[in-house]
């Protein structure tokens, strides 16, 4: 029994062995270098330590080097970088704007945050109607100033516009009207609407120890869509109060 055990155990020791032969081999055949990344390599000093996978570096000797990538592995990059760009960098809640009493979504910001893509969902509650209702909107914001306050930790948005379009989702409304209805009877859909917006915004940077956000912005704006305007310009009795909306809300920075 003693002998079975100790011959695993030499067998263990062997491949220990050829295991920490072969890394030096490979460390000396990268000029004593390790490779963190495709892109990025680090000295072996020794300053550097590597625990768990984890490098952790005393020394500033840190510097690029182009490595060479098969056909492969430049499809890859090319794949994980369209998924990667698909990922949400921003949540947002707003209160009002025809969309909803409150309504929740996520956002992509991009041309160095000047433009944003978002995507929403809002709950009407019933009030006099018979059931509760969601809408669902498709919007495009555009931000063309930005002033940095107290050490770039805060920043305020002068101007924003909103474009966006909105729709019930409830089968009692309609995109054509339907045929109990004559001909041209409504000009207008019922379900789909198309707004403008414009508004103000104020940013604030969080403490990346305290908060799981990179940042918090407060905005209000005011509204309107493409049948309230239509109805501004045909009755002129109409005062602002009665085609213009107020919104507010919290957009969340996610990176």
């Amino acid at each position: 029994m003693k002998q079975y055990f100790w011959n695993h155990i030499k067998q263990l020791l062997f491949i220990l062995f050829i295991f920490l032969f072969v890394s030096e081999i490979k460390s000396a055949e990268l000029g004593g270098n390790l490779i963190i990344s495709d892109s990025l390599v680090i000295n072996r000093t020794p300053d550097t330590l590597v625990y768990n996978n984890t490098f952790y570096i005393k020394t500033d000797q840190i510097y690029d080097q182009k490595i060479h990538k098969n056909k492969y592995e430049k499809h890859l990059d090319k794949y994980e970088s369209f998924w990667v760009k698909l990922i949400p960098s921003y949540q947002k809640i707003q209160m009002y704007g025809s969309i909803g009493l409150v309504s929740l979504g996520t956002g992509w910001d991009y041309c160095n945050n000047k433009m944003e893509t978002e995507i929403m969902l809002g709950f009407i509650p019933k009030y006099d109607d018979r059931r509760a209702k969601l809408t669902f909107t498709i919007r495009e914001n555009y931000i063309p100033f930005t002033i940095n306050i107290k050490d770039n930790r805060i920043s305020f948005n002068p101007l924003t516009t909103g474009l966006y379009i909105n729709s019930i989702l409830d089968n009692r409304f309609w995109k054509k009207e339907p045929e109990r209805y004559p001909e041209n009877y409504y000009k207008f859909s019922t379900r789909i609407r198309f707004h403008l917006a414009l508004g103000q915004r104020f940013n604030f940077d969080l403490d990346g120890d305290k908060s799981i956000h990179k940042s918090i912005s407060v905005f209000y704006e005011v509204g309107t869509c493409d049948l309230y305007m239509i109805s501004a310009v045909t009755n002129k009795y109409l005062s602002p109060k009665d085609y213009l909306g107020l919104s507010f809300g919290l957009k969340l920075q996610i990176f």
